[in-house]
């Protein structure tokens, strides 16, 4: 129903439906247009419109409604959890088995990434901090279309003016120990020192997340990487001897000092990872078997879900 008139309009037409699926082949279906450069759609469509808290209005009054039409039943859990402020509609939604079955490679494709489609490229209010040392991020750093990233020392000197000008402040290491440490402390020093108050505290937890699994978990789902120039690169400092093997192992040129001595703060993580049997249950535990017996898609969903809240992570 899209006119020639809207398209020789100057901006790009964003398609969107439930989950992105829909859309994403209706993009497909109009490359030969004279139109393609402009036409793009929304991953993940509106369920992860739905989770940044975007507002929605009923068609018929224009007004607005907490209410959203579910395309089918099994992708209902696309859509935040009841409570969240919106009500999912499933009624008369037909409970096809097979209705994601057999989906096409774009929908496969959108769904299993929809978390970091959103994020990193829809989504200009999001950030990123890389929490290694000067030396790894030296090889490369994650590199995500649109989205800044910085140090963690930077990170600690500007916090309340990135925290007021951002909605959501992702942080990253080599496999998510040291992030995930770093934000915990950070929300804990920011109320220790005054620069927020305890009341905020829960907001600051959802508002600074830790990526679980680092940069191996990204390299893993086929996430970038950049040199300091931001030019792509398949290169990276993979912090210590004890993590080779948690890293992809096609198409990845891994840089470091094989005589330099293990750092004090990958002693935990090691522990893990040598004697999984006799660990305690821990987050990094937890990866280790994941990367060990589930496939990519699989791992990415988990990573998804879990990168959206840092409460409780510990080394």
């Amino acid at each position: 129903q899209v006119s020639d008139m809207q398209l020789e309009a100057p901006h790009l037409v964003v398609g969107f439906c439930c989950t992105g699926a829909v859309s994403a082949e209706w993009c497909e279906g109009m490359a030969d247009s004279i139109w393609a450069y402009k036409i793009r759609y929304l991953a993940g469509g509106m369920a992860a419109w739905a989770h940044h808290s975007g507002s929605l209005v009923d068609p018929a009054t224009s007004k607005p409604t907490t209410k959203v039409h579910c395309w089918l039943r099994e992708v209902a859990p696309f859509f935040p959890v009841p409570g969240s402020g919106y009500e999912v509609l499933t009624d008369g939604v037909p409970a096809s088995k097979d209705a994601l079955a057999h989906p096409s490679s774009l929908r496969h494709a959108r769904l299993r990434n929809l978390a970091w489609e959103v994020r990193l490229r829809y989504w200009p209010s999001v950030f990123l901090v890389d929490c290694r040392t000067p030396e790894e991020r030296q090889v490369s750093t994650i590199g995500a279309p649109g989205a800044m990233v910085i140090s963690a020392d930077e990170l600690r000197r500007r916090a309340p003016e990135y925290i007021s000008a951002y909605a959501t402040i992702v942080t990253f290491c080599t496999i998510g120990g040291r992030s995930g440490t770093f934000c915990k402390r950070l929300v804990d020093d920011l109320v220790e020192f005054g620069q927020v108050s305890a009341d905020q505290t829960d907001g600051l937890r959802r508002k600074i997340v830790n990526i679980l699994g680092g940069m191996a978990a990204w390299l893993h789902v086929h996430g970038g990487l950049v040199d300091t120039m931001g030019q792509p690169t398949n290169q990276l400092h993979p912090w210590c001897r004890a993590f080779l093997d948690m890293f992809p192992l096609e198409d990845l040129d891994l840089v470091f000092d094989e005589f330099r001595p293990v750092p004090q703060d990958a002693l935990s993580l090691i522990a893990c990872k040598v004697d999984i049997g006799d660990a305690v249950e821990a987050v990094p535990q937890t990866f280790v078997q994941m990367c060990s017996v589930l496939p990519p898609e699989v791992i990415n969903d988990s990573l998804t879900r879990a990168m959206q809240s840092c409460e409780g992570y510990e080394d």
